[in-house]
């Protein structure tokens, strides 16, 4: 299960790494190193493949259940990591930038009649 949560991290974070030490891209003004680890740990959401690979390498039905439900929980274990690292690592100031205003105040709607 370690491989599934700290496998997308080590990937997502090692390629950024490399691409701006190799000048091939550089980064966003706010982005940090923390961030960058919580956007990994949100790449490890992702199960699909793990359980296609799961069900072809198991035959006996309990060891393909025992998967899923590793793969699962390994999903959402790195999807709560990544949660708290950019809730944390992310100013009140930058979380605002993403509330839309219009849903902050609701709008009153007055109707005339005549």
């Amino acid at each position: 299960m370690a491989g599934l949560i700290l496998g997308k991290v080590i990937g997502i974070a090692g390629t950024i790494y490399l691409a701006v030490k190799t000048k091939i891209a550089a980064l966003p003004s706010n982005a940090t190193p923390v961030k960058i680890i919580g956007v990994g740990f949100l790449g490890g959401i992702g199960f699909t493949m793990s359980v296609f690979i799961s069900m072809l390498a198991f035959k006996e039905p309990e060891f393909q259940t025992a998967a899923k439900v590793s793969i699962i929980t390994a999903s959402v274990v790195a999807g709560l990591i990544g949660y708290f690292i950019l809730r944390i690592a992310t100013s009140k100031s930058e979380r605002s930038l993403f509330v839309d205003e219009r849903a902050a105040k609701p709008e009153v709607v007055t109707t005339e009649s005549r």
